[in-house]
């Protein structure tokens, strides 16, 4: 879950560095196209990994209790 969280702040912020460096060449970008196309990419990362951080933690607090509950049985 942690890798999740953290890509989602890292990964928006690659892709507005990507945008810069793409526009300081602006041969290969028509102007302000690597802005928004970048911009665009920056929020679908940053929400799909906060989506996938979601369903880890659901896995992770499931395994938790399933091992809890076989943990508190005494033989």
């Amino acid at each position: 879950m942690y890798f999740e969280l953290g890509m989602m702040f890292a990964m928006p912020s690659f892709f507005v560095g990507l945008a810069f460096v793409l526009e300081i060449d602006a041969h290969l970008w028509p102007r302000g196209a690597a802005y928004l196309v970048f911009f665009i990419a920056a929020l679908g990362s940053a929400y799909w990994f906060h989506r996938w951080a979601k369903d880890t933690h659901e896995v992770l607090c499931t395994t938790r209790l399933k091992i809890n509950h076989l943990l508190d049985k005494t033989p």
